[in-house]
């Protein structure tokens, strides 16, 4: 598999981007790889449970930046002259693998090739064991902005991020209206039909008001656009 992705990786064209999907003692992480005109840039793209010390690491175009203040931090990262497989092995190493050793081999990995430390962009720490969910469109968001721009960008996200929210309500409807009532109980946990459709209606006004935020927001970036 390795050999198979640095293949991969050495076609790519100065400015595109080749995204690894990988985990950390199930923790959902994205490496983001661009080549450069010169080199690769290598993105942790991770939202949750991160190294030793992270609230200190420093975003390298907002060195002020504190995380106790601003909630934000930004995801780790490297500038390399090459890639090698004995990286991208240890990108894709196994889920029994401690993160702090992972991030120690990544980090030596790097080192070898000449790596500096070049922090990614900042981020909010996910709030919930959501990190699956929250590190794809992290990753997706970083894209948005490098190809388009903090404008076009934000706004492509947020149309996104809208449109993802409306499918899944979508579909979450339709398994309440067609899954078996005792299964629907099950995974509210709840004991009989009255509390059911309390919990039902609580979580369709909860989603209603996030998908109308999310409209709000797509509008108003969209007369910036």
């Amino acid at each position: 598999m390795a050999e198979k992705i640095y293949q991969e990786i050495q076609k790519l064209a100065p400015g595109e981007l080749y995204s690894i999907a990988s985990q950390w003692e199930c923790h959902a992480v994205v490496y983001d790889i661009i080549q450069e005109e010169q080199g690769f840039t290598l993105t942790i793209v991770n939202t949750g449970d991160d190294e030793r010390n992270w609230m200190q690491r420093k975003n390298s175009t907002e060195p002020e930046n504190d995380c106790t203040i601003s909630g934000r931090y930004p995801h780790k990262g490297y500038k390399i002259d090459h890639i090698s497989i004995k990286l991208i092995q240890h990108l894709i190493s196994p889920n029994s693998i401690q993160r702090d050793k992972i991030l120690e081999l990544i980090d030596t990995a790097c080192k070898e090739l000449n790596g500096k430390e070049q922090n990614g962009r900042l981020h909010k720490f996910q709030l919930r064991s959501n990190c699956a969910q929250k590190c794809l469109p992290s990753s997706f968001k970083g894209e948005c902005l490098r190809q388009m721009g903090p404008d076009a960008g934000n706004y492509l996200y947020e149309r996104f991020r809208l449109y993802h929210s409306e499918k899944l309500e979508a579909r979450i409807d339709e398994i309440e209206r067609n899954v078996p009532i005792h299964e629907i109980m099950e995974i509210y946990k709840v004991t009989n039909e009255q509390e059911l459709h309390l919990k039902i209606a609580e979580r369709r006004q909860a989603v209603k008001e996030q998908i109308n935020h999310r409209r709000e927001k797509v509008r108003a970036l969209a007369l910036v656009n």
